[in-house]
């Protein structure tokens, strides 16, 4: 390797920064959220306890496409259920950007995409913006070794400096392309 450390050892922080600031950032704001439902209400149990959630349901199940919402109000437990399971979800998204354990990271972005999901479908409010950080729960670190390069990028040249070639894998590629994708929607 160009600065003589072995290939493992810099893959090992290749993606570390990039990743880890958007799950710091969504963790944060789902920390916040979680938060505001403790501590808001008389209570800290009121908000789960009280299954509040059906409110939240009742007043946005216009705008659902399912209205497997206004089901979920006849049965008061559950409402407590999904309450208590949205604010867990909500309070433990942050740790993801504190552990390397990348099986654990992806479950807690499975989660945090199940929250959206749900709150989708149920209640019809979509954030797509909000999607695109749920890329940083991926197992990154464990691709980048599974897929060989698709070939090296150009060196940029500007004068006085020399840079040197970057290499993309195949799946690098097909991520940046579909995130530029996106941004076109």
């Amino acid at each position: 390797t160009p600065r003589g450390e072995p290939l493992e050892a810099r893959r090992s922080v290749q993606y570390g920064y990039t990743v880890w600031v958007p799950t710091l950032t969504f963790g944060v704001t789902f920390a916040a959220a979680a938060w505001a439902k403790l501590t808001v209400p008389a209570s800290w149990t009121t908000w789960i306890l009280n299954g509040s959630i059906k409110y939240h349901i009742v007043s946005d199940s216009a705008r659902a496409p399912l209205d497997w919402g206004l089901e979920l109000l006849r049965y008061p437990a559950l409402a407590v259920a999904v309450s208590f399971g949205a604010v867990a979800i909500e309070a433990l998204v942050l740790t993801a950007a504190f552990v390397r354990d990348e099986r654990y990271k992806l479950a807690m972005g499975v989660a945090a995409t199940a929250l959206f999901a749900g709150i989708g479908l149920l209640m019809g409010i979509a954030w797509p913006g909000w999607w695109i950080p749920l890329l940083g729960f991926l197992p990154w670190q464990r691709w980048s070794t599974r897929f060989q390069p698709i070939g090296a990028l150009p060196p940029l040249h500007a004068p006085g400096r020399a840079f040197t070639a970057r290499t993309l894998t195949a799946l690098q590629f097909a991520f940046v392309a579909g995130v530029a994708g996106q941004q076109l929607v």
